[in-house]
């Protein structure tokens, strides 16, 4: 048994540098089928109504593009909420910043002259380091726009071929696993409907926390600012760093004191913590049936090969090997470490 440990974690090294390098590939097919077995039952039902495959394959996408839209709309709302605060918010943080000027000067004897020195070294360094942060950024935009472009058209290609695919994966499988591959493929569906399941428990959990914590912050609106940031979640670091502006400008603006702005950051910096490492985990993986160690373990595995994109799909598919696991006797030591059965002693 122990002779087999070397072989397994060259085949695991080997199959992560794998799924890291071909993650521009990968990750967008791998979205793009969880999408199609979200819809799939839709599909399904519409052709049973007599629809030609092309309408039953475009209906349910036009559903998932306005419901995609949503996030991308409070994101907006948010941006433009943030740019009418703006104007009292520049003004308090002049004020601010002459108040803390003074005070080093005051207190501490800085002159106004060191001050400017320190300011512009500081400058100077962010500066550096800003053609090579730039050069990030457009590098992540531009995935995240292919990703956004190929996954729909992905779905749409799966769901239009999905009984040419699932012919192939018989064949590939062969006839004696048939009845189980397509036990599985159904099983897998379930599983991921019940992922879903989880999710909206988790954005109904970080909506209450965030509401909550905004509320004892003393924020006006901490259920609509608390259930948008919930929302806007779902874009990885752009999202919540978006949800946040709004309500620390109204907090900088309301309280003209830097506390309660650093306080809703502390809310949102909590909730987050929560969500990733109890709330998800909890939710999530009590629906497909998976111990919450395991789940956290394969959720930073995602991250660190896919980042965070990788966070989210690697739950369904975890799911899903946990399906094929239970079923093949070749795969049962998985099936034991994922269970969330507690074996009895002997």
């Amino acid at each position: 048994m122990l002779s087999r440990i070397p072989g397994f974690l060259l085949v695991l090294v080997l199959l992560g540098a794998l799924l890291h390098g071909t993650r521009i590939l990968l990750a967008p097919l791998a979205a793009a089928l969880l999408l199609a077995f979200l819809l799939y039952p839709l599909n399904r039902w519409l052709m049973k109504k007599g629809l030609n495959r092309t309408l039953a394959v475009v209906i349910p996408m036009a559903g998932l593009m306005v419901a995609g839209a949503l996030p991308v709309f409070l994101l907006v709302e948010q941006a433009a909420a943030f740019l009418r605060e703006w104007p009292a918010l520049r003004q308090e943080l002049l004020a601010s910043l002459n108040d803390f000027s003074l005070f080093l000067n005051q207190r501490f004897s800085v002159s106004l002259e060191r001050q400017l020195q320190w300011l512009n070294d500081t400058l100077g360094n962010a500066g550096n380091e800003l053609l090579p942060w730039l050069g990030n950024t457009v590098t992540s935009f531009t995935e995240l726009l292919f990703f956004l472009l190929i996954v729909p058209l992905f779905t749409a290609l799966i769901l239009y071929y999905r009984s040419r695919l699932v012919a192939g994966l018989i064949a590939l499988t062969g006839q004696r696993y048939a009845a189980l591959t397509r036990e599985v493929l159904q099983q897998s569906i379930l599983s991921y409907f019940n992922f879903v399941k989880g999710m909206v428990v988790v954005y109904v959990a970080v909506g209450l926390l965030n509401s909550a914590g905004l509320a004892l912050v003393g924020l006006p609106y901490p259920l609509l600012l608390g259930f948008v940031a919930a929302v806007l979640t779902f874009i990885p670091y752009v999202g919540i760093m978006s949800a946040s502006l709004l309500p620390i400008a109204m907090a900088w603006v309301n309280f003209q004191s830097p506390w309660y702005p650093l306080a809703v950051v502390a809310v949102f910096a909590v909730v987050q913590v929560l969500e990733a490492y109890i709330i998800f985990p909890w939710a999530v993986g009590s629906r497909l049936q998976i111990n919450p160690l395991m789940l956290l373990i394969f959720i930073i595995a995602g991250g660190i090969l896919w980042g965070a994109i990788g966070m989210i799909l690697v739950v369904p598919f975890l799911g899903i090997f946990k399906l094929v696991a239970d079923r093949v006797p070749e795969l049962h030591a998985f099936s034991v470490l994922l269970g969330t059965e507690v074996p009895a002693r002997k």
